[in-house]
């Protein structure tokens, strides 16, 4: 009944199949993941939603607005704090782990903290990236701690890491850019409120594990980019870096 297309092999279309009692609809996808392990649930359900008003209503505009109502309801602390949980498997040691990562960084915490009740081998670990000075990666904390300890999410990070890249993918196919979802077109809106608010730059990691890469980019505007720019830098002039769940980084390394 109504089709939107991305790219060659990726699609999300709105169809019907003849049953025994009549017309059955579903939303079919292809290409497009509305469930991933580095998500968080507030993700794929903002992602469902927004296909079903492009699809079932054929309103760009409200897509947009309901977009725009989930960053500030994150922007402004109301968003069950679920709905923000990213959960991973400590598959080895943590001391065994090459690289920095958050769910292994919040481990060795509850370690110290509270030995008897730590996360075991093969266990699967719920984050949430909290405000603050250091790395992403050790900004990962318990859910329950930050509820006990009235700790500040950081929603710079799930709008920057969580939503926007799945999410602008899907509205740069319909000529919406970045600015217009943040605000109507103004640049400076509650993207930049957030990143005033924060008060600092975001910290670029020096490297991350490839099977945390989700695309690449810009060290400058944030501009992000599913696949590197063919001219290497980004259209403002800026140094493109790898974009992941932890954050920018300079470097992708892989384990043997």
């Amino acid at each position: 009944w109504r089709f939107l297309p991305l790219t060659k092999k990726r699609y999300a279309a709105w169809s019907f199949e003849q049953a025994e009692d009549g017309w059955k609809d579903k939303i079919e996808t292809k290409g497009i993941e509305t469930v991933r392990r580095d998500w968080c649930k507030l993700v794929s359900q903002t992602m469902g939603i927004i296909i079903e008003i492009l699809l079932k209503k054929d309103d760009i505009k409200g897509a947009v607005k309901y977009f725009n109502g989930v960053v500030k309801d994150l922007s402004e602390g109301k968003t069950d704090i679920d709905m923000l949980i990213v959960t991973k498997t400590m598959t080895k040691m943590p001391k065994n782990y090459a690289g920095i990562q958050p769910h292994i960084e919040l481990v060795k915490k509850i370690q110290t903290r509270n030995p008897t009740e730590a996360p075991g081998l093969g266990d699967r670990i719920g984050y949430v990236i909290v405000k603050g000075i250091g790395l992403l990666s050790t900004r990962a904390e318990d859910p329950g701690y930050i509820v006990e300890k009235g700790l500040q999410i950081d929603s710079k990070y799930y709008i920057e890491n969580q939503l926007l890249p799945p999410l602008e993918r899907i509205f740069s196919a319909l000529n919406v850019s970045k600015s217009e979802l943040m605000g109507n077109g103004k640049q400076m809106s509650i993207f930049d409120s957030i990143k005033n608010g924060n008060n600092q730059e975001s910290v670029v990691l020096k490297e991350i594990q490839l099977e945390d890469m989700t695309g690449f980019i810009c060290k400058k505007c944030e501009k992000y980019y599913p696949r590197v720019p063919l001219i290497g830098v980004c259209e403002c002039g800026g140094t493109v870096l790898f974009s992941s769940s932890q954050g920018p980084a300079e470097f992708v390394i892989t384990e043997n």
